[in-house]
């Protein structure tokens, strides 16, 4: 007969089944509470959360228009809290929020710079530069360290104030594969010294990036003095040995200048596009006499590519 002090068989099977319960009901109870945690989720799964978030349209980065698309940007502010949810988000978000980097100001320039020579990690995240100025020697750093940049956005329109040099200096440290130029300011007038600078700089890059494969040149019909700069743009794209696209974002294109893009050597397509939102009228009419003959031009006609029509009032 069993003692008092120990329990039964069957005493012992039950307390034995009520813990196997009660431990599985745990593990149920923390396995819901751990999926609900941000920091349980995989990866994967963050950065499909925060991409949408983090990410900016490929539009939106190459925008030229006379003011910044990032002027009124307010997600700059909001995105950085996501980095402080916690490490899981830290860890996915950061590259994220590295991919594409605009640079506005001049404080904005030695915040950057300071923070990649503090992690230059966070340099080998960035594929997309836009940069809205020269904004001086901390520019050298930022582009020394971005060897992984893909794509690079350049303001040709200085002030004569502007300190163009570690941009300068820079330039010839990176090796795009894509080059996004505005010319949206200054160089309706006469260019002035520091524009000049950074042209004769740019110049001397084009000729030498190997990777460089697309240029955007959203030239508008610009003054004399304006012209001679960009002639010295088109001549050295013609000197380039790897370019194959380049895209004009204005409809009132020169025909000179895309005869003197056509002598690039290993150029595919010209690509004729007009700013977003502008109707194709009034001025515009002459142009479209403009396109019927370089396309039936025979070299300018294989390379010709206009992705817009005329409205059909304009005859």
């Amino acid at each position: 007969m069993p003692s008092d002090s120990q329990p039964s068989s069957d005493q012992a099977s039950h307390v034995e089944a009520s813990l196997e319960e009660t431990t599985m009901a745990l593990e149920k109870s923390n396995l819901k509470t751990n999926l609900m945690h941000p920091a349980s989720l995989p990866d994967e799964i963050i950065k499909e959360i925060l991409s949408p978030v983090l990410t900016i349209p490929d539009d939106a980065f190459r925008s030229c228009f006379p003011f910044s698309t990032f002027s009124n940007d307010i997600r700059a502010k909001s995105n950085c809290n996501l980095l402080v949810v916690c490490k899981s988000w830290l860890r996915v978000a950061t590259p994220l929020l590295y991919h594409v980097v605009t640079v506005r100001s001049q404080r904005q320039a030695e915040a950057l710079a300071r923070t990649l020579k503090g992690n230059e990690l966070l340099a080998t995240f960035i594929k997309k530069l836009r940069l809205e100025s020269g904004y001086g020697p901390p520019m050298q750093h930022v582009l020394r360290l971005g060897k992984n940049i893909e794509e690079l956005y350049l303001m040709l329109s200085t002030w004569s104030s502007d300190n163009v040099t570690g941009l300068c200096e820079g330039l010839p440290l990176v090796n795009p594969r894509c080059l996004i130029l505005d010319t949206t300011g200054s160089l309706d007038s006469n260019p002035n010294a520091t524009t000049q600078t950074l042209i004769e700089a740019l110049c001397q890059c084009i000729k030498k990036w190997d990777k460089l494969d697309e240029v955007e040149l959203p030239f508008r019909v610009l003054p004399t003095p304006a012209r001679n700069i960009i002639a010295d743009i088109c001549d050295a794209l013609t000197e380039s040995q790897s370019l194959k696209v380049i895209t004009l974002k204005e409809p009132q294109y020169n025909q000179n200048f895309i005869r003197r893009l056509a002598d690039s050597p290993s150029l595919e397509a010209i690509h004729v596009k007009p700013p977003p939102g502008v109707p194709l009228k009034g001025p515009f009419v002459a142009q479209r006499c403009a396109r019927a003959e370089m396309q039936a031009d025979p070299i300018l006609g294989k390379l010709l590519r206009f992705d817009f029509s005329f409205d059909q009032d304009d005859v």
